[in-house]
């Protein structure tokens, strides 16, 4: 398996022509996936995943981060943190 690392800011997503373009060069493995899955191609589903060649796993790594786990995860721990400084101060 072909592993490509890419680095693109999530909210450039499909408001920069020039970002897709430069994905799909540097990217092969992306270069026939749709606009609406180019920044997150395992959410493609499998059957569009066979039809451009890109099957996450196969051609394409999984992503190593899952930003929406990550993302509950720290915002549970903060507040958790928040109220045990909170009943510290009392």
């Amino acid at each position: 398996m072909r592993t490509s690392i890419w680095w693109i800011r999530r909210d450039l997503r499909l408001t920069d022509n020039i970002t897709l373009t430069a994905i799909r060069q540097w990217i092969p493995e992306l270069k026939d996936v749709a606009d609406p899955y180019i920044h997150e191609p395992w959410r493609m589903p499998i059957q569009v995943q066979r039809e451009v060649h890109c099957v996450i796993g196969e051609h394409y790594p999984w992503p190593i981060i899952d930003h929406t786990w990550s993302r509950e995860r720290a915002i549970t721990t903060y507040r958790r943190a928040q109220k045990t400084a909170l009943v510290d101060d009392l």
